[in-house]
This record gives structure tokens, C-alpha cells and sequence, in this order.
């Protein structure tokens, strides 16, 4: 029912079956539940040593401990790695940084939408503070940044002891690979929970009653064939309309990227310089026209549009999930990655570098 001033969503909400899919995902959370429960009670309920690193070092033990919940968030939450030479410190600091943008980015966008008063919502975005938040959608740029200086700094390091090995196609072939073993379990996994078990969890709900599309009943099974994986990481950010899970689209871009990423098998060649500058000379004059023609805002975030400007959808896909677009700080990353292992004795006075952070914040 629509009238003038608001409209009401129907709060009784069809709940969704349960099949064996749903079966399957809670097969995979029992799994999860015991293995956390085996591993806690041989760390802290196991009086043995002998007994306890045998059972440590089974290769069953070591399958089902990959499920253990506090294995892994020991592995992910551990630092210890961290001081050890060739490391780069403030990469960590970049990182947390870049999370907590993230996390109070979309917090603040959540409680715009879902607030009673849009009105008062309005106001806190006059706030000086809030002006930090604009770039918060944009705010991952700083993991492609990430995510393209370690490829560099790392295959730069191994490139100046083996040129043969990294340069051959078998290297190469194994780089992708690994990339899309090492990101698709995960993956994976999320989109089972999210179309399977997650949707379940909302009913009567009437807050979180959103009327966007889902078609992850129709299209989940994609994301799993074998044969359709690649293309489904190079391609899904452009069906903008037909996307199951939305933040799939940052793999899909980050994909994109280490395909890209070829241009370091060749590096010191002049030829790869020019490459590179006409890359970030091309996507800065496309960004610039595409803006201005479709009067697009600089920034992702719930604020004033221009009037001329089309549909949202459009914005996502000329710009926000562009990979021709978001490639630039990547490229940075690449050239930036190169720079610390190769000019490993590079000093940038403090004076210069409070110098550039006044007229970042000026601009």
C-alpha cells in the first residue's frame, strides 16, 4: 500500500523451506561445532603431552582441526609473525584502519536507511566529522593498494634470485591457481550460508523487510561449477542486475587484477614504464569523462544528487564496480611494491611527508 508520504511492507514474510541444502550447510556447522570442541578439550583437557602432539600431527587431525573455530581465529588473529625482518610494519596498521573505515562506512549508511527519521539522519551528515565517512565505500581502494605493493614486493624479491622459474607459463599457471583455491572455499561457503540458512533467520523482521532482488535461489549453483568459476570471477561485476551476493564483486575485481598482474614478469623494461602511465592516464580521463557526462558524484554515500543524474545502477557499473577504474590504486600498489625492494635504503623526510598529508587534507 503506497500514499503520499510513506508506505507499508508486508510484515508476514514466506518462510523459506527447508531442503537438503539447508541440510548440507548445517552438516558443515556440526563439523564446525565438534571440531572446535575436539580441539578445545585436547589444548586445554588433555593432561598427555606424548598423547597430545600424536593426535596433533594425524593427518585426521589435521583435517578436522581446518574447521576448528579456535584454530582459526588463532591462526588469523596471530602476530607473531609480524617483527620478522622483510616485513612491512605499517601494512598493519593500514589494515586495521582500513577495517574500521569499512565497518563505520556502511554502519552509518545502515542507520540512514533503516532510521524512523530520515530527517535526523540528514543532519548528522553536516556534522565536520561525518565528512570522513564519504569515502567509506571507497575506502577498499586501500586493500586493492595492499593487495598490489605485497604481489610486487614479494614476487620482486623472488624474481631477483630465480628470473627463469617466475617468468615460465607453469609459474604462472600456478599463480592463478592458487589464487582461486585459496579465495573460493570461503567463498563458497558464504554464499551457502547466505542463501540457505541466513534468509531463514530474518523472518518477522519487519526492520529488515529490504525489497531488493535476490536471485541466489536461482543463480547460487554458478558460483560452484568448476567451469564457470573463472568466468564468473572475471565477469559477474558487469551483470550488475543478476548479482547473487554483492560483495562478490570486489573478488571479481581483484581477479581481474591478478590477471592484470603479468606486467611484473617483465619488469625494467622501458616499454613496461610507458604501460603503465598510459594505464593510469587512461582511467583517470575515462573516470573524468564519465563523471562529468553522467553527472556522477565523486563519492559513494547517501548525500545530495545531482537531479541529472540516472539510475544508481548506472554509478555502480560505469564506476564503483569498474575494474578500468578501481585499477588505479592497484597500479600504485604495483609500482610502490617495486620501489621498497628495490630502494630498500629510501627515506622520506617527516617534513616532506606532513607536507603531503596538508595538501591531501587541503584537496
Amino acid at each position: 500500500v503506497r500514499q503520499s508520504v510513506c508506505f507499508v511492507k508486508q510484515a508476514s514474510v514466506p518462510v523459506r523451506p527447508v531442503d537438503y541444502k539447508t541440510f548440507l550447510i548445517s552438516l558443515i556447522g556440526i563439523i564446525v561445532a565438534l571440531a572446535t570442541l575436539y580441539d578445545l578439550s585436547i589444548s586445554y583437557f588433555s593432561c598427555n603431552e606424548y598423547l597430545k602432539n600424536a593426535n596433533q600431527n594425524a593427518i585426521s587431525t589435521q583435517l578436522l582441526m581446518a574447521f576448528s573455530v579456535i584454530r582459526n581465529t588463532k591462526d588469523i588473529l596471530d602476530v607473531a609473525n609480524t617483527q620478522k625482518s622483510g616485513q612491512i610494519g605499517p601494512l598493519h596498521f593500514m589494515r586495521f584502519i582500513s577495517m574500521i573505515w569499512v565497518v563505520v562506512g556502511h554502519s552509518s549508511l545502515l542507520f540512514m536507511i533503516l532510521s524512523p527519521n530520515i530527517l535526523d539522519s540528514k543532519e548528522a551528515l553536516k556534522d565536520l566529522g561525518a565528512q570522513l565517512l564519504t569515502n567509506a565505500f571507497f575506502a577498499v581502494d586501500t586493500f586493492f593498494f595492499m593487495s598490489g605493493l605485497l604481489l610486487a614486493f614479494l614476487w620482486f624479491k623472488e624474481y631477483r634470485t630465480n628470473k627463469i622459474k617466475l617468468s615460465s607459463t607453469t609459474s604462472w599457471l600456478t599463480f592463478y591457481l592458487h589464487c582461486i583455491i585459496r579465495l573460493s572455499p570461503p567463498y563458497y561457503i558464504t554464499i551457502a550460508f547466505y542463501t540457505f540458512i541466513f534468509k531463514i533467520l530474518l523472518v518477522n523482521m519487519p526492520v529488515l523487510l529490504l525489497s531488493a532482488n535476490d536471485y541466489c535461489e536461482e543463480i547460487w549453483w554458478t558460483t560452484y561449477c568448476p567451469k564457470t568459476t573463472l568466468i564468473l570471477h572475471i565477469f559477474i561485476c558487469h551483470i550488475v542486475i543478476f548479482q547473487c551476493y554483492t560483495l562478490s564483486c570486489y573478488l571479481a575485481v581483484n581477479f581481474q587484477f591478478y590477471l592484470f598482474a603479468q606486467i611484473c614478469s617483465k619488469p625494467l623494461k622501458p616499454i613496461l614504464g610507458f604501460c603503465i602511465a598510459g594505464l593510469l592516464l587512461f582511467s583517470t580521463q575515462f573516470k573524468f569523462a564519465t563523471a562529468y557526462k553522467e553527472y556522477f558524484p565523486p563519492s559513494d554515500f547517501s548525500g545530495v544528487m545531482d537531479p541529472r543524474m540516472g539510475p544508481a545502477s548506472r554509478y555502480r557499473l560505469l564506476i564503483y564496480d569498474a575494474p578500468w577504474i578501481r585499477c588505479q590504486v592497484y597500479i600504485v600498489g604495483i609500482l610502490v611494491g617495486y620501489l621498497l625492494q628495490t630502494k630498500k635504503t629510501l627515506r622520506i623526510p617527516k617534513t616532506t611527508a606532513l607536507t603531503s598529508l596538508e595538501k591531501m587534507h587541503i584537496r
